[in-house]
């Protein structure tokens, strides 16, 4: 059998080598000089087993070159090829149950060796060795070699955020970070203005300022109020709902009801019931009643009654009075009313359709005992006491007067004081003949002598009364006003709305048929009122509707001092109202600034339309005042009579 030689022992061609040896049972080493033959040896002369081939090293020296899956094992210097790994699962499906790492044989079995890497005897796993900390990522430390991952974070490293994934932070422009405090993944924005919340990337806030729809600027972010969103809460929710833009609005943010709503585009129009309707027609026009009409500043409200016309003062629709224009009436004692001619106050029609003077004097229409007869002006009476023995007494009633009134004694029936009698002539008398009795009683008290040394005065026991030895007029029972002359105790006090009787002595009620007493009312501004059944009271001047007494004179509101100092003080002037009162108002073409307080011209075109003013003037005469004008009267048509278009 051949052997092996040095390589200075054998130097042989190799043509010449093959030609003499079996190539099937040989192997030889080549040098590095061409086609020269190092060594050679026997595949026999090995024992590495059939599972391996005998071989030359690159020092000559003999080796098994086992087949795959086989390794070479020595043993008491003998070398031999024995199974190892079939494939990679035999790691992976080891009893360790852990990472596969390069697999070998140790000590006939099979083991998984982690070199250069480290077992993790934790994660039951070869890992990548780290020097230090920087080899970690993630907040991750080193220890032993190996990195501590964070919960949330994986990999040999701790590189791996495990929800990068899910979270796909690239579609929002973002980064994939480890976050600490929660231990897990979340999005940074690449664009600093911006922060990353509720799984997208918001734009940043500093002030108030900077949100919109009444947001709050806090911890960078707008807070918005219900009913909008976006970054800046410039989203308004609903808007699409509302279809603004098809009544030529814009949809907007209430801040009061946290909702959208409609704007109208046109500033004169505002949103309501899901229209815009102009401001003026809400202002002025009651919707029940009536429709407006509104154009270019102007405006008309209509009723849908069309037999009436809209008052813009009590927001009602009123009865067209065609008497406003009716002149036909004012002849004949007829007045308009209805649209039809009708007698005056205090007339009636007869059968000729011609108007009379009423029967106005009906039982107690004067006071107790009086005579009614009718005034010469219509719709008055006089009530006065029958004969010239009557008199007007203190208790508002006619009374018998002839025991005290001048040349009437002797139809009194009346009594006398004790222990006198009533004469024929109606004086009273001592009943025993006495002596002539010489002390001065007055009229209304007559001297009785006591003894023959005495003589006192006896005063009639129903209308006089004695004071300091005299007998003075009952002022008490007599006189309508209580009272007597300072001067002379024989005679009432008359004053007031009283005036002196015919007889001179009592007080009867001066009416307004006496002309002191027209001209009193009418320096007043007022009318004239009989007052017959009040006792105390003569007449009384009574202020015509809309006015009212102020220190004795009849002031409409505006009138008053008060009053105009009051509109005056903000520039306003003052017009009576329905009822009379005195409102403040701007001048036309002027309007009332409430911040300011004052009247300021207006920005915009206003329109004033006259309408169903009456052109009657009589109307607006005062009673028993020619010539005098009723202001509030008019006053009241005149403002019933504009509107203002603005």
């Amino acid at each position: 059998m051949p052997s092996c030689h040095s390589v200075h022992d054998l130097e042989l061609d190799v043509q010449d080598l093959w030609a003499h040896l079996p190539q099937d049972n040989i192997r030889c080493l080549i040098n590095s000089l061409p086609d020269r033959v190092v060594a050679c040896i026997a595949v026999g002369e090995c024992d590495c087993g059939e599972n391996g081939d005998c071989d030359l090293n690159e020092k000559g020296q003999k080796k098994c070159d086992c087949h795959d899956g086989f390794a070479v094992k020595t043993k008491n210097k003998n070398t031999t090829c024995v199974e190892t790994c079939k494939s990679d699962d035999n790691c992976k499906n080891s009893a360790l149950r852990r990472e596969w790492g390069e697999c070998t044989l140790k000590d006939n079995k099979v083991e998984c060796a982690c070199e250069p890497k480290k077992l993790d005897l934790t994660l039951r796993k070869c890992r990548e060795k780290c020097k230090d900390n920087k080899d970690c990522h993630n907040e991750a430390e080193c220890k032993d070699n190996l990195c501590q991952c964070k919960n949330g974070t994986s990999g040999d490293d701790c590189s791996t955020i495990d929800n990068c994934k899910q979270l796909n932070c690239e579609s929002i422009n973002a980064e994939c970070i480890y976050n600490k405090a929660i231990g897990n993944g979340t999005c940074k924005c690449n664009d600093g203005n911006f922060l990353y919340v509720d799984n997208k990337c918001v734009e940043k806030c500093k002030t108030k300022e900077d949100c919109t729809h009444g947001a709050a600027c806090e911890a960078e972010l707008c807070r918005c109020l219900p009913g909008t969103s976006g970054d800046k809460c410039e989203t308004i929710d609903g808007c699409a709902e509302l279809n603004c833009e098809d009544i030529k609005g814009k949809c907007v943010y209430d801040l009061k009801k946290k909702k959208a709503t409609c704007e109208c585009t046109d500033k004169e129009y505002v949103y309501k019931d899901k229209k815009c309707i102009a401001q003026w027609c809400l202002e002025n026009c009651n919707k029940d009643i009536s429709t407006c009409s509104y154009l270019k500043g102007t405006g008309l409200c209509l009723c849908k009654d069309g037999q009436k016309y809209y008052d813009y003062v009590t927001n009602t629709c009123k009865d067209i009075d065609k008497c406003l224009w009716n002149t036909t009436c004012e002849k004949e004692d007829k007045v308009c009313e209805k649209d039809k001619c009708v007698c005056k106050k205090f007339f009636v029609e007869d059968k000729n359709k011609k108007c009379q003077r009423q029967e106005i004097c009906k039982p107690n229409v004067c006071f107790q005992g009086a005579n009614c007869t009718e005034a010469s002006a219509p719709g008055r009476v006089l009530c006065q006491c029958q004969g010239e023995s009557q008199y007007y007494s203190a208790n508002g009633k006619c009374e018998d007067g002839s025991c005290f009134l001048p040349n009437q004694r002797e139809k009194c029936k009346g009594g006398c004081p004790g222990e006198m009698t009533r004469a024929e002539n109606g004086e009273c008398v001592a009943k025993k003949d006495e002596k002539k009795c010489t002390k001065d009683c007055g009229p209304l008290g007559w001297c009785f002598k006591k003894d023959k040394d005495t003589e006192e005065c006896r005063c009639d026991p129903k209308f006089a009364v004695a004071v300091k030895g005299k007998c003075e007029l009952n002022a008490k029972s007599i006189c309508a006003t209580k009272l007597l002359l300072e001067d002379d105790p024989y005679k009432c006090k008359c004053n007031g709305t009283f005036k002196y009787a015919q007889n001179g002595i009592t007080c009867e009620k001066r009416t307004c048929s006496d002309e002191d007493a027209l001209n009193d009312c009418k320096s007043r501004g007022a009318i004239c009122d009989d007052v017959w059944k009040v006792k105390e009271v003569g007449y009384k001047c009574t202020c015509p509707e809309g006015y009212t007494m102020d220190n004795g004179k009849c002031l409409d509101a505006c009138s008053r001092f008060s009053v105009k100092e009051s509109c005056s003080a903000n520039g306003q002037v003052c017009y009576t109202g329905e009822k009379g009162s005195g409102d403040c108002t701007c001048s036309p073409t002027f309007v009332f600034n409430e911040k300011k307080k004052t009247c300021e011209a207006s920005s915009s075109n206003i329109t004033f339309m006259l309408h169903n003013l009456p052109v009657v003037s009589k109307r607006y005469l005062k009673e028993d005042d020619v010539g005098s004008v009723n202001i509030v009267s008019l006053s009241q048509d005149t403002i019933n009579a504009v509107s203002i278009l603005c």
